[in-house]
């Protein structure tokens, strides 16, 4: 499932859900995300190059992943509690 997906599949979650919109986005983009993490698919391409730059790539790919996913994390947490619009 690529980011498309994901944000067709989040819009299509929030539609069903009542309330305010950025507060239904928020909730149906953090249910996709997990879905997809459960089933272990990574929306990242396949790098293309030379073995050395694959390489370099990947390292950088996994020295930030996880600090992405952690901001993501506490921006969902922030606009779940409304901290975001303080």
């Amino acid at each position: 499932m690529n980011k498309k997906e994901i944000m067709k599949k989040a819009v299509a979650l929030a539609k069903t859900m009542v309330g305010d919109w950025v507060a239904r986005m928020a909730l149906a983009l953090k249910t996709v995300w997990a879905e997809v993490k459960k089933m272990g698919e990574k929306v990242l391409p396949a790098l293309k190059g030379t073995e050395k730059q694959v390489a370099w790539a990947n390292d950088i790919r996994n020295k930030l992943i996880p600090i992405v996913e952690k901001n993501v994390d506490m921006f969902i947490a922030k606009l779940e509690n409304a901290e975001f619009f303080e």
